[in-house]
């Protein structure tokens, strides 16, 4: 006899990243997904994270046809985030910064080339100070959110972690309105975009990012655009730069060195990249164009993709890093 419901699906994964002289990132990852839970395919996802950042996300998506085409999306999700400042290359402040929201997204998807959302969302972000400096004024307050956001996902690259083939690209937009409950009105937008060409054991990919506000309202502090850190901004901190608007650009090299097994072999490549960031958090610290390289080596394991690499920025940063995960 045919259940009546489909089956489960659990995801395990680590995430881990060190530069050796400041702080180490390290998350536990667990996905479920229960799908099939009715004649539409519905599906309930739960995405949880402990360590470093801790979240909780539970989607309920349901396909409004067999065909699969139009879904409705309703989530809630739970969050505690740590966010570093730094004035040049040292870190002087430091927040907890909480959050509770739920949200309702309708969406299409088209067929194997991606999807795009329309959504609200309302709920409170909570950001705390730990250590230093206030840069959220007050930051002992709870802010109310409100906003309509649009999210579009398009993916033909032909593997998730070292594609050889193919392009990508996400825009996101989210409009904070104070019609909504949102303590602050202002719109945010963040692109990127990346195309992958490979010859032989040769693989040459182009990234690139940016996003910023639309309109005259300005991002508020609590909702700033944060980078840098390995093959974003190499030689950085993470999330070192901190600023109103953000624009990178990258050209990765790398070649297969090590062929077969059970995964999908050993790499080695180079990151040249340059970027530019307004209106820094932080007072004192230089905007401008960053320019910055690395090298790596990086091989497929249980628990993804990891990197060994050194980057140096040319203002003289150099970072050694270790990465678990996927860097972007």
């Amino acid at each position: 006899v045919e259940k009546a419901w489909g089956p489960n699906y659990l995801r395990l994964g680590l995430g881990l990243s060190s530069d050796f002289t400041g702080e180490t990132y390290f998350n536990a990852l667990a996905g479920h997904r229960m799908t099939w839970l009715n004649s539409l395919g519905a599906e309930l996802r739960t995405d949880l994270q402990l360590g470093f950042n801790n979240s909780l996300r539970v989607e309920f998506y349901q396909p409004l046809s067999v065909e699969g085409r139009y879904f409705i999306a309703p989530r809630v999700s739970i969050a505690q985030e740590r966010v570093n400042f730094y004035k040049g290359g040292d870190r002087f402040a430091v927040y907890n910064v909480g959050s509770r929201l739920a949200a309702l997204d309708l969406g299409i998807q088209f067929d194997q080339y991606g999807s795009i959302r329309l959504g609200v969302e309302a709920g409170q972000l909570i950001p705390r100070l730990d250590t230093g400096p206030s840069l959220i004024d007050p930051s002992d307050v709870t802010y109310s959110r409100g906003a309509v956001t649009t999210d579009l996902i398009l993916d033909q690259l032909d593997n998730v972690n070292f594609p050889r083939q193919g392009w990508g690209a996400n825009v996101s937009l989210y409009h904070s309105n104070t019609e909504m409950g949102a303590d602050a009105g202002y719109t945010k937008w963040l692109a990127s975009g990346s195309v992958v060409h490979s010859f032989g054991e040769n693989t040459v990919r182009f990234n690139a990012k940016a996003g910023g506000k639309i309109g005259s309202d300005p991002l508020p502090a609590y909702d700033q655009i944060q980078w840098g850190g390995f093959l974003q901004q190499s030689g950085y901190a993470t999330g070192q730069l901190v600023g109103a608007s953000v624009q990178f650009g990258q050209m990765m090299y790398y070649r297969r060195i090590v062929r077969g097994g059970l995964f999908d072999g050993a790499y080695g490549g180079l990151s040249l990249e340059v970027g530019n960031y307004t209106k820094p958090q932080a007072a004192g610290n230089t905007s401008g164009l960053p320019e910055s390289m690395a090298l790596f080596v990086t091989s497929d394991s249980p628990l993804g993709p990891a990197y060994l690499g050194y980057g140096w920025a040319a203002d003289g940063t150099r970072s050694l890093y270790f990465y678990l995960g996927r860097p972007f």
